[in-house]
């Protein structure tokens, strides 16, 4: 028994005929496209031509006391975000509307609308008549469909942009915008003033009270305590501290100087040398009496020594002279020697007393240090509320000044005004033309693709090719299951076996048709269609077992009926023996 598994017809598209199909409908194409061209362009002529306007304003604070112009920075999304909202505010709005007096142009109160089935009957109902706010209303809302308020990129300008019929109109709606935001913000700011100025003053008052209760703490501290305050940076004790302590150091250079002056005189003294050249010795008055009338007896000898012998009785007197003044110069020496040590046991006792007088300092400055501690605690806060105070007056000063003058410097600028425009912003005759134009011609390709592919015109059918055509086998026998391979049947010689070519089909997933019976006598060779490529191994593995699998399943339910012997082909083992 013998199966000739026939592959199913499959579809493609076929791009050739989808072409051929708008290739003969191109002309159709052109003139309905054409058509909604000149449509498009008839009713581009009768819609209104819209002028757009744009003026500047710059997000900037400042401040009286600021020459240069600073960035903003920090929250200046959030700062900007603030600005838009308040432009494009209701308060604005109506200013503006009041000071171009928009209620009475017709793009803005409604009047251009024309004809309107409803509004006729709302008036027969009473319910259409016109009121100041529905007209307040509907100004409100035509100036708000056509403002435009943005940021300009990351920057603090914004750009208030406004759509007209009319571009002077445009152009005045754009800087009144502008303007009126600008000058409510100095409003705002003014009255924001007047409110600081208020809650200055009453802060300084409280402040004032603040400030004479801490500087009286720190005035009843210090003469609690005898921390009196100095001229200089230190305090009254450090000074002190400091002046016994630069006594003590003279003193003992004063005791030091005398001791070694009257050792100096006494060494001279023992050493029999001449006392008339010491400094001490000369400025006394007796030594200085001494020393002439030795100068004079000495000359009195030096001229009696030319005429007598040393032995003659007037050089003996005279000598004896000298040695009497020398003993009284030397008495007197030491003399200014004693005096120099009482000096030095004062300069000494001296000494003494301001180290005792240190040792107190010393006592009262380590409590007064630990009092210091507290006292600039009061003065530091002293200081704080003098500091805070002497800053909200400046603040109230300035405040002050700004709401007397009526003046204040606004966080918001005009930097660019408005100017008429000379072409109009809308509508977009060639954008809209080019649009339309596109549209048209996409729409009915794609129309024309639908419909041929409705049809069938545009699908192809694809066919396999037998199975004899394949140049390689796609798969290896020892790759099979036992169960699923061919057994070689014996040849009957009275009839003519009959080779039937098995058929691959080339999709991933064949659908299998049922098996067909084979009669020997009318078997018709199968000419491929197509011309298909080889299948891959796996999916002819697949697609075998499948069709032994049906098989099997087919010669389980059918009846057997006795047909000629048929013997099933071995798997050929190249192309050459396919052939042959």
């Amino acid at each position: 028994m013998s199966y000739d598994q026939s592959a199913p017809d499959d579809a493609r598209i076929d791009v050739a005929a989808i072409l051929s199909a708008i290739l003969r409908r191109l002309p159709r194409i052109i003139l309905v496209t054409l058509g909604l061209l000149a449509l498009t362009f008839v009713f581009l002529m009768f819609q209104p031509r819209l002028y757009e306007s744009s003026a500047s304003i710059l997000v900037e604070p400042r401040t009286a006391s600021e020459q240069t112009n600073t960035v903003v920075t920090g929250n200046a999304i959030g700062v900007v975000s603030s600005q838009i909202g308040l432009i494009k505010s209701r308060d604005t709005l109506i200013s503006v509307i009041d000071a171009l007096d928009l209620r009475s142009v017709s793009e803005f109160n409604g009047s251009q609308s024309g004809f309107s089935p409803l509004g006729m009957i709302m008036q027969l109902a009473g319910r259409g008549a016109a009121t100041p706010n529905s007209i307040d209303e509907t100004v409100i809302r035509s100036l708000d469909e056509r403002l435009t308020v943005r940021q300009e990129g990351d920057s603090g300008i914004i750009s208030v942009q406004v759509l007209s019929e009319d571009p002077d109109l445009a152009a005045r709606i754009a800087n009144a915008i502008a303007n009126t935001h600008v000058t409510r913000r100095a409003g705002l700011s003014i009255s924001d003033t007047a409110e600081t100025s208020g809650w200055l003053l009453g802060e300084i008052e409280r402040l004032r009270a603040s400030v004479v209760e801490a500087e009286s703490a720190v005035a009843e501290f210090r003469v609690n305590n005898d921390l009196l305050a100095s001229q200089g940076t230190s305090s009254l004790l450090d000074q002190q501290l400091s002046t016994i302590s630069g006594n003590i150091t003279a003193a003992q250079e004063r005791r030091s100087n005398s001791e070694a002056r009257a050792a100096l005189i006494r060494g001279m003294i023992d050493r029999g040398q001449p006392l008339e050249g010491l400094a001490d010795v000369q400025s006394s008055a007796i030594i200085q009496q001494l020393s002439q009338e030795k100068a004079r007896v000495q000359g009195e000898l030096a001229q009696r020594s030319a005429t007598l012998l040393s032995s003659h009785p007037t050089i003996r007197s005279l000598n004896a002279q000298v040695a009497q003044l020398n003993d009284q110069i030397r008495i007197e020496g030491q003399r200014v020697a004693a005096s120099l040590d009482a000096e030095a046991q004062i300069q000494s006792d001296l000494e003494t007393s301001l180290r005792a007088e240190l040792a107190r300092a010393k006592s009262t400055a380590s409590t007064a240090t630990r009092d210091t501690v507290t006292l600039d605690s009061l003065e530091r806060e002293a200081k704080a509320q003098r500091d805070l105070l002497e800053a909200y007056l400046l603040r109230y000063n300035e405040a002050s000044s700004r709401v007397e003058a009526n003046s204040a410097l606004p966080d918001v600028r005009v930097v660019s005004v408005a100017a008429p425009s000379v072409t109009p912003a809308s509508p977009k005759t060639s954008l809209v033309m080019i649009g339309v134009g596109l549209v048209s011609i996409a729409l009915q390709i794609g129309i024309i693709a639908f419909s041929e592919l409705m049809s069938g015109r545009a699908l192809a059918p694809v066919r396999a090719r037998p199975q004899d055509e394949l140049e390689a086998v796609p798969f290896d026998e020892a790759e099979l299951e036992p169960e699923q391979r061919w057994e070689e049947p014996e040849v009957v010689a009275e009839t003519e076996p009959v080779i039937v070519p098995v058929v691959e089909p080339i999709v991933a997933e064949p659908v299998l048709a049922e098996p067909v019976l084979i009669e020997p006598e009318v078997v018709e060779p199968i000419a491929p269609a197509v011309e298909a490529t080889a299948p891959q191994p796996d999916t002819a593995r697949q697609f075998i077992q499948m069709v032994m699998a049906d098989n099997k399943a087919d010669a389980i339910d059918e009846p057997e009926l006795p047909l000629p012997p048929v013997v099933t082909p071995a798997p050929c083992r190249s192309a050459a023996g396919c052939r042959a």
